[in-house]
């Protein structure tokens, strides 16, 4: 792994790295494999997940000016001044991914997806690696705002509403922010 020995905490003595597919399906400390002819799930298969995990298109919101949030944590709150305020502009920021083809483009909503802005995004070498994006948006008043991102690729365009959580997210996370007075 990036020119060393594999590690334990890594995966040691061997470990299955299937690009474009969720981690039930990259197994770590591999040390048997057995040659079968019939189809077998395994334990996430079992509780209803998805046999083939393929990741979809997908960009997620990671940061609003200096805050980590995320589906778990998915409020901000911005005071108007300071070196983070908002009335010097909101950075907003994430991470974009496709299972097998780069991201084309990630469009930013600041107003629950009545409209949307291109943001700007670096270009990784691979389409197995994060895009990474950003978005400066200038508010005009305080209020609370939903902010919501999605990913094109060549083949599509990510969903707005999530249909099966068990295939892995692929609904726009939307991430509350309040802008104090």
């Amino acid at each position: 792994m990036n020119g060393k020995p594999l590690t334990q905490a890594h995966g040691y003595p061997v470990r299955i790295l299937i690009p474009g597919r969720y981690g039930q399906k990259q197994p770590k400390w591999l040390v048997k494999m057995e040659a079968i002819t019939r189809t077998k799930q395994g334990y996430w298969e079992r509780q209803g997940w998805s046999n083939r995990a393929e990741i979809p298109t997908h960009a997620m919101t990671r940061q609003i000016q200096t805050q980590r949030v995320w589906n778990r944590q998915p409020t901000a709150n911005l005071s108007p001044s300071g070196e983070s305020g908002w009335r010097q502009g909101v950075l907003i920021a994430g991470i974009a991914l496709d299972r097998a083809l780069p991201i084309q483009t990630v469009m930013v909503s600041t107003d629950s997806g009545q409209t949307w802005h291109q943001a700007t995004q670096n270009q990784p070498p691979t389409p197995h690696e994060w895009t990474l994006w950003q978005y400066r948006w200038q508010p005009q008043q305080p209020g609370s705002y939903t902010i919501m991102a999605y990913a094109i690729t060549q083949r599509e365009t990510q969903p707005i509403e999530d249909s099966d959580r068990r295939d892995g997210s692929s609904g726009v996370l939307q991430i509350q922010v309040t802008l104090e007075r």
